[in-house]
């Protein structure tokens, strides 16, 4: 029985009408896009999956259905889901799923590459379904990041479970109050969901704690039971922290458990420094970390007081000396502040190809397209006019860069060619085609050197038709006319020489069905002649051997067996070698069949009729009968004669 398709947003089975590529759920009225029958389940396990927040285990999923196709549209838009964090819940008024976002990003959906894959791999009534989705979730994000930009800065993250299975409170919340009131009390600014969210809606939690988990210089991680550390909340919390760690080494994560061996904490924060909450003065240990963290953080003059400007200009100094990490996280926090600050955002283009200056982004050899970049876009969307008429001739000049570069590698490539370096062709002309993909130049020479041919006058030689190859397909897609014209000349000419081969093969053929009446016929002729002394020969031989010895002497049965076998090698043999040797060609050369060859099902499916082939085989089938059924009264007639 085949997997049902499953409602993204509510779970619920779909049923899709014949020919339909989306469906309605008419459970919660979510838009659903048809799945790959084979990839059903993983799919509807990656939706429930994401519905439940259990996001990184999600991905992996939807990594498995890209990596079984490619082009598989609904995997990247599933994993763009997963990236930004995107829960369907319930809306209690109109009981329709509505999209919340659970892992805030700078930057909008719409410049996400995977979404891009997304919407570049779907045809047009699935694309307009993602659309319609990603503008949805646009508008909540761009509120999102205006709440986190304005929201309340934190020096501690408290992350813990709050609720056991029955509802009741866990023992690490009351803890986790306890040193929220300590911490508190010492002036530091602490989130603790219980009491920092406590009045608010439940569509206003992400901005909050993504404000906290990018501005806290400590995160503690509490739990009493291992499980705890793996709920899906805290999970959440604590693998977003440590992405961020990566870019600042000054955070610090401290695990904090109690009734548990420090072994059975996730593997992902082990080898982090763990306290033991059995441990008396445990919540002193945690005040002094505490203080000397945060403190080093505000001596380092990396608190509020540092200016939008300076956050951008530390960025960009990182950015020369090439630390390009830590220069990224500092355009990030200026865009907290400044969530329209194009020079941060042009700051990150840089981060992103690893360039220290513009000047180096605009003239790096080979070219970078920043211009389909995410972070490009936003820049140039909020730069000032006369900035932007400036970032308009860095497109222009880019344009011009990579054409010239591609060119270069089509020159390279067909120098290869020519030597008869084909697979070096190929990769130029591969990597030609990642800098100007309508390249004709860069696509022919990928189907030449794919084939081995030097150039197109090799190819025009040969009696090999491209028919559907993607390469040669391609290239007639961006062939100019007079590039069009060479390349159906060239059809033209292979043509040409595949008739040619046939008629040869056609003309070999007839003169091997017209040997058939020819030998014959001059066997008869020669038979009519020989017949005489031979049986003369025979018959004197017996009538000697029975004389001198009678009738029971082994030479007369000696030379009767020889006389038989020579009528048959004569009268059978011969007229069947001949009925072999001149069976006519049925196929085209080059599409014979091998029996023992374990490709021969293809092969027989590939085989090409030669025109006539069906009218000589009736000619022959006509004539060989005839030939031996003569041969055969013949050779009766012959022995009669000599042993009658």
């Amino acid at each position: 029985m085949p997997a049902v398709i499953r409602c993204k947003a509510c779970g619920a089975p779909l049923e899709f009408a014949p020919g339909e590529k989306v469906c309605i759920c008419k459970y919660c009225q979510s838009p659903n896009t048809l799945v790959i029958p084979d990839n059903v389940e993983i799919s509807n396990k990656a939706n429930e999956l994401r519905n439940r927040c259990e996001f990184d285990r999600a991905i992996r999923y939807y990594e498995d259905l890209i990596e079984q196709d490619p082009r598989d549209a609904e995997g990247y838009f599933g994993l763009t889901l997963c990236k930004y964090g995107i829960e369907y819940v319930q809306d209690p008024y109109s009981g329709k799923r509505i999209p919340t976002c659970r892992r805030l990003q700078m930057i909008p959906m719409a410049q996400d590459e995977d979404y891009k894959k997304a919407i570049r791999y779907a045809d047009d009534e699935v694309r307009q379904v993602y659309e319609e989705e990603c503008v949805k979730i646009d508008k909540i994000l761009a509120r999102a990041r205006i709440l986190a930009a304005n929201g309340e800065k934190f020096d501690v993250f408290i992350s813990y479970k709050e609720s056991e299975e029955d509802g009741s409170r866990t023992e690490a919340s009351v803890i986790a109050q306890d040193l929220y009131e300590r911490l508190t009390s010492q002036g530091y600014r602490v989130f603790f969901s219980r009491k920092t969210l406590e009045d608010m809606a439940g569509l206003e939690y992400e901005p909050v704690i993504y404000s906290a988990l990018h501005s806290a210089k400590v995160l503690l991680l509490l739990g009493t039971k291992p499980e705890q550390f793996r709920a899906v909340w805290v999970k959440n919390e604590w693998s977003r922290y440590l992405a961020r760690m990566n870019g600042e080494p000054d955070c610090r994560l401290i695990p904090l458990y109690k009734d548990m061996s420090p072994e059975e904490l996730p593997d992902e924060v082990k080898n982090f420094q763990a306290i033991d909450m059995n441990h008396i003065g445990f919540e002193q240990d945690i005040t002094d970390a505490v203080g000397r963290l945060v403190r080093k953080r505000k001596a380092s003059g990396d608190g509020e007081a540092i200016s939008l400007e300076n956050i951008r200009r530390m960025g960009y100094t990182e950015a020369e000396k090439g630390d390009f990490s830590k220069a990224k996280q500092l355009f990030d926090q200026a865009l907290l502040h400044a969530p329209k600050d194009w020079e941060s955002y042009l700051g990150k283009v840089l981060c992103t190809a690893e360039k220290h200056t513009v000047e180096e982004l605009l003239n790096c050899v080979p070219p970078v397209d920043f211009r389909s970049n995410g972070d490009y876009k936003m820049a140039k969307r909020f730069a000032p006019e006369q900035q932007r008429k400036e970032m308009e001739q860095w497109d222009r000049q880019m344009s011009v860069r990579l054409e010239h570069y591609g060119k270069q590698l089509c020159d390279e490539g067909e120098k290869w060619l020519s030597a008869g370096e084909f697979s070096e062709a190929v990769g130029s002309f591969k990597k030609a085609l990642k800098y100007t993909p309508d390249s004709y130049r860069a696509k022919k020479g990928c189907y030449l050197g794919r084939h081995q041919y030097r150039s197109l006058e090799d190819m025009a030689k040969t009696e090999e038709l491209p028919g559907e190859n993607k390469d040669f397909q391609q290239a007639m897609e961006v062939a100019s006319p007079d590039e069009r014209k060479e390349l159906e000349q060239v059809i033209t000419r292979i043509k040409e020489n595949i008739r040619q081969h046939q008629n040869r093969d056609i003309a070999v053929s007839w003169r091997k069905v017209l040997v058939l009446p020819a030998a014959f016929t001059l066997g008869y002729v020669i038979y009519c002649i020989i017949p005489i002394p031979s049986q003369w020969l025979i018959t004197t031989l017996l009538d000697a051997v029975s004389d001198s010895s009678g009738s029971s002497n082994p030479m007369v049965l000696l030379i009767t067996i020889v006389a038989i076998l020579a009528h048959v090698a004569v009268f059978w043999g011969l007229p069947l070698w001949i009925v072999w040797k001149s069976s006519p060609t049925i196929y085209e050369k080059g599409t014979k069949i091998r029996i023992f060859d374990g490709s021969w099902k293809e092969a027989r499916k590939k085989r090409i009729n030669l025109p006539g082939s069906g009218f000589r085989m009736l000619i022959h089938i006509f004539v060989s009968i005839a030939m031996l059924a003569v041969c055969y009264l013949n050779a009766v007639s012959a022995l009669e004669k000599i042993f009658g």
